[in-house]
């Protein structure tokens, strides 16, 4: 029977990012329990935080039996279907969409991905990207973007997270490249459009009706409380 794990590492979040995402598991076709840890409890300098709560995580998958570990970051904004529209991709590693933060939107799906450099589906491929994303088409990707990601507990047989020290990338950019080498299959479901919360812009959202290279959307943060 599927089961999953929602693992959330928390630095600060707001109320209406809660909401969503409980929302999210709460429509969950399939049981799911939701682990949010305080990311400062395993706190470095770097980005190696978040890879030793996730793979505490898979310990915890592993020991109680879940089938599939769900990544879901502090700062995304889900839609309610979003686990059942993962699950439908039937994939060993599936991802949702959504917009880097950092300056230019870029959405997180890649259609190359190396050490040191890759390529967005949106600045390589804009009007391939926006059709399928307009379609909700489920595409190969090569990653990356662990806001919102799906991903098969045995796939860890074959990857382990990890971070250089003082890397300019986060875990998942090396996730997905070590997933790639081990020829496991990552897609990205373009119909679970995520948005991504940052007090600079607000909320962006992917945005498939968008022209030229600005293929994203601002919306306003609402007036909240931090959780």
């Amino acid at each position: 029977m599927t089961k999953i794990l929602a693992i959330t590492p928390v630095w600060r979040q707001l109320d209406f990012v809660v909401a969503a995402q409980q929302a999210m598991l709460d429509a969950s076709p399939v049981p799911v329990d939701w682990w949010r840890c305080n990311s400062q409890i395993y706190r470095t300098p770097d980005n190696r935080n978040i890879s030793v709560m996730y793979q505490a995580a898979v310990m915890r998958a592993r020991a109680d039996g879940y089938t599939h570990l769900l990544t879901l970051e502090d700062d995304i904004l889900p839609p309610a279907d979003a686990l059942q529209k993962l699950l439908s991709a039937d994939a060993p590693v599936a991802y949702s969409l959504y917009c880097w933060r950092r300056s230019g939107h870029h959405w997180s799906a890649y259609r190359i991905l190396l050490e040191d450099s890759g390529t967005s589906w949106s600045d390589d491929e804009p009007h391939t990207a926006t059709r399928m994303a307009r379609e909700q088409q489920i595409i190969e990707v090569a990653g990356v973007g662990n806001g919102c990601t799906l991903i098969d507990v045995r796939v860890f047989d074959r990857v382990m997270w990890r971070c250089a020290k003082n890397a300019r990338a986060a875990q998942d950019w090396y996730f997905a490249i070590d997933a790639q080498r081990a020829k496991i299959k990552q897609v990205c479901h373009l119909g679970v459009q995520c948005g991504h919360t940052d007090p600079r812009w607000g909320i962006i959202w992917p945005d498939p009706d968008g022209i030229g290279k600005r293929l994203y959307r601002y919306e306003s943060i609402p007036e909240q409380v931090i959780a």
